[in-house]
C-alpha cells in the first residue's frame, strides 16, 4: 500500500487512541461530544474552556437565581457556566437546535437542574429554517448560508416573542446571542421581550465575517442602539470599556475574529 495510505491511517489511528484516553475524563467531568468535534476542541473546552473573557465578566455579573436564556447553546459550555454563576435557584434555558449538538448538550446539563433544553433555533419568524451545517469544527452552524455549511438540514424556528408568549413564567435577566450570523433576526424576534423586560441585559458576539463584513457589524451595533441599548466591549480580562465602533476596535478584532459586547438599556447605566 501507498506511504499515503499508511499516514492516513496512522493519523486516525492516533485520533482514536486519543479520544480513547480522553474518555474516561470526560465521563468524570460530564462531558460529551458529537463525533465531528475536533480533539483538540474537546481538549479545550473541558480544560481551559472557551472564550475566557466572558468566563470572567460572567463570573463577576450574574448573580444567583438570575434567568439566563443562552441562544445558541451548542453543546452547553457557557450553559454550565451560567448554572453555576445562577446557583440552584436560577435558571439557565439553553437554545440548540442542531440534533447531534443537541444530544450532547442534554448529556452536558444532566447535572445542573436548572437547566431546560429546548430544541429550537430562535430567529425573526415561527415554523421552519434551513440549518447550514460546519462540520469542519464544533462550532460555526447557522441559519445564515455560509462556505463552510456543506450539509444542510431544516429545524424548528421561532421568535423570543413567541416563546416567552408561550411561557409567561419565563421573566429573563440575561440573554446570550451567539449565533454565527444569525444575530440581526434574533434582535429582530425580541423587540417586545425589550419592551417587557427593560432590564434584561445582553452578551452578544459581533463577529463581522460571519455578518458579511464590518459595514453589517456596524449596522448590528446600529439596531442595538436603536432598540435602546448601549455597548460596553468585553476585554480579556472580563472587565468592560465602552464599545466605540468596529473600526475602534480593528487589533481585537483582527486578533481573535470577534469581540464580545455587554449590552443594557441605556436608562440602566449609571
Amino acid at each position: 500500500m501507498s506511504e499515503h495510505y499508511h499516514q492516513g491511517y496512522g493519523r486516525r489511528l492516533a485520533k482514536r487512541l486519543a479520544d480513547a484516553a480522553l474518555h474516561p475524563f470526560a465521563v468524570i467531568l460530564g462531558w460529551r461530544f458529537p463525533a465531528y468535534f475536533h480533539l483538540r476542541d474537546k481538549v479545550r473546552m473541558m480544560t481551559v474552556g472557551i472564550e475566557p473573557d466572558l468566563q470572567r465578566f460572567v463570573g463577576a455579573a450574574m448573580i444567583p437565581g438570575e434567568t439566563v436564556l443562552d441562544v445558541g447553546a451548542n453543546v452547553g459550555f457557557l450553559s454550565r457556566l451560567f448554572c453555576r454563576c445562577v446557583g440552584p435557584s436560577g435558571h439557565v434555558l439553553a437554545f440548540e437546535p442542531e440534533p447531534d449538538n443537541l444530544q450532547a448538550l442534554r448529556y452536558n446539563l444532566k447535572r445542573y437542574p436548572q437547566a431546560i433544553v429546548h430544541d429550537s433555533a430562535l430567529s425573526d419568524h415561527n415554523g421552519s429554517a434551513t440549518l447550514y451545517l460546519n462540520r469542519v469544527s464544533g462550532t460555526g452552524n447557522s441559519l445564515v448560508p455560509h462556505e463552510l455549511g456543506t450539509r444542510q438540514i431544516r429545524v424548528t424556528c421561532q421568535t423570543m416573542d413567541a416563546f416567552l408568549g408561550q411561557h409567561p413564567e419565563v421573566r429573563p435577566d440575561w440573554v446570550k446571542i451567539d449565533v454565527e450570523g444569525g444575530e440581526f433576526n434574533v434582535l429582530r424576534g425580541m423587540r417586545n421581550m425589550v419592551r417587557l423586560f427593560p432590564d434584561v441585559k445582553l452578551i452578544i458576539e459581533l463577529c463581522p465575517e460571519n455578518l458579511g463584513g464590518d459595514k453589517a457589524a456596524g449596522l448590528l451595533v446600529s439596531d442595538l442602539q436603536g432598540m435602546g441599548f448601549s455597548m460596553q466591549l468585553i476585554r480579556p480580562d472580563g472587565s468592560t470599556a465602552p464599545f466605540q465602533g468596529v473600526s475602534a476596535h480593528r487589533d481585537a478584532l483582527i486578533r481573535q475574529g470577534y469581540v464580545n459586547l455587554f449590552s443594557v438599556r441605556r436608562s440602566l447605566n449609571p
